[in-house]
This record gives structure tokens, C-alpha cells and sequence, in this order.
């Protein structure tokens, strides 16, 4: 499928386009499974971040990946889920990050 566009979605994500027309489906044998019957085109939307994901995700199966989830699943999630379940700070009512840091702060210190 060949890039159409760049779009922005209402979160403000940008998204890229891909676009096949039924032109280009015309000798496909995939064509009915992959666009239906009735559809005239074929579109594909991709977060225009996907490099990177599938960056990330490969960096994560790999051996040192794998041993930094468990390091980090032992260090630093079981802090957040005391400070959520245990200290009640589900969310963080200020407006500022200075202000949301000295919440962090004042958790820390409990």
C-alpha cells in the first residue's frame, strides 16, 4: 500500500495513511478478504511513531530487555502500587509540576 497522508486523529496523535485503490486491488488475490466486496478502497492507519515501537519491542525480547523488566518490576512497581493502593494517590490534584512534585516528595518521605 503506498503512504497517502499525514493525519492528526482528536487526541492530537499524529497518524501516517496508507491508501490502496480498487484500481490497485484489481489483480490481487487477497483482494475480497483483505477490502470486501462493496468497499472501493482499501486504508490503513499507522501511528507515525511505529519505528519506534517496533523498536522498543524488539529492544524488550532480547535478553538484556528482559532483565531490565524484571529488574524494574522489582524496584519500582511495587513503590507505585504502595503509594496507590496503601497511601491513596490514584491521582495527583494540582496543577503545576512543581506542586506534583512535592506531592511525589511528601509521598517519598511517607
Amino acid at each position: 500500500m503506498a503512504f497517502d497522508k499525514l493525519l492528526v486523529d482528536k487526541q492530537g496523535n499524529p497518524k501516517k495513511r496508507y491508501l490502496a485503490k480498487a484500481t490497485d486491488c484489481k489483480n490481487c488475490p487477497l483482494r475480497e478478504p483483505c477490502k470486501g466486496t462493496k468497499a472501493s478502497e482499501k486504508r490503513l492507519h499507522h501511528t507515525a511513531y511505529k519505528a519506534q515501537y517496533e523498536r522498543m519491542v524488539k529492544r524488550l525480547s532480547s535478553r538484556l530487555g528482559k532483565r531490565m523488566m524484571r529488574i524494574r518490576s522489582a524496584t519500582v512497581e511495587p513503590v507505585l502500587g504502595s503509594l496507590i493502593n496503601y497511601y491513596g494517590l490514584r491521582q495527583i490534584n494540582t496543577r503545576s509540576r512543581e506542586a506534583a512534585a512535592k506531592v511525589m516528595y511528601v509521598a517519598a518521605i511517607a
